[in-house]
């Protein structure tokens, strides 16, 4: 994944990011989060890590009773 520049944007230092993104040639454009927001975001993105997660073993455990187990033999707990 391309890494992203996260920026902390306040009433204190909003007109200092500002000119930053003026002085780089950058369009001024500010996607914002309330600090209650980030937390809700945090959590939706460790529900998705515990999805993938959970997806993974499932994809797992199909491969091995389909395709048998990891060290080569073909045999698989079909029928039992």
């Amino acid at each position: 994944m391309a890494p992203i520049e996260w920026v902390v944007v306040n009433k204190e230092n909003a007109k200092i990011i500002f000119d930053r993104l003026v002085k780089e040639n950058k369009d001024a454009v500010i996607i914002g989060l309330t600090d209650d927001g980030y937390e809700t975001m945090a959590i939706n993105f460790a529900q998705i890590r515990k999805f993938i997660v959970l997806q993974r073993e499932v994809i797992k455990k199909y491969k091995e009773y389909y395709e048998g187990s990891q060290n080569g033999s073909k045999e698989t707990s079909k029928g039992q």
